[in-house]
This record gives C-alpha cells, structure tokens and sequence, in this order.
C-alpha cells in the first residue's frame, strides 16, 4: 500500500457546504477496476479534508491487488476522525 499526502491552494469557498463546518466535510472517490465484486477490486482511495489549517489530499494506492484489504481498514480508521 502507499500512501501519498498533499497541500492543496484554491480558494475555500469552492468547500463551504451550507450549515457544516469546513472542518466537518470529507469528499471522497473510490476507485475500482469493474462493477462486479467477484471480478474487480479496490486500488485507490482519495480524500480532501480540512485540518484547520488548509485543505489537504490524502490518497491510498493499492500497489498490488493484495493490498486492498489494507486501503480499505486504513480509510475506515481515518474516516473516523
């Protein structure tokens, strides 16, 4: 699994969703290779998050077919937060 963290510069009023909080919202996508559970998997996860600070990009990269299991129970325990 690999992990990649970035800063991102635009302007914020693009992310204030009425009645939230910027540090409230998530956005997330997930990628697959199909639509079949049976056939396809999960390689990459991205997220934007603001940590109080500014707003930041966190993506989980399945380097090997093996490593979904661990993208997905890493993103669950960051989604927590």
């Amino acid at each position: 699994m690999l992990i990649f963290d970035e800063e991102l510069n635009f302007d914020t009023a693009l992310f204030q969703p009425l009645d939230y909080t910027k540090e409230e919202i998530v956005y997330f996508d997930i990628e697959t290779t199909g639509f079949s559970p049976a056939t396809s998997s999960v390689y990459l996860i991205g997220v934007v998050y603001h940590n109080g600070t500014q707003y930041m990009m966190r993506q989980w990269f399945a380097d090997k077919k093996e490593s979904e299991k661990e993208i997905i129970a890493s993103f669950i325990e960051f989604i927590k937060n």
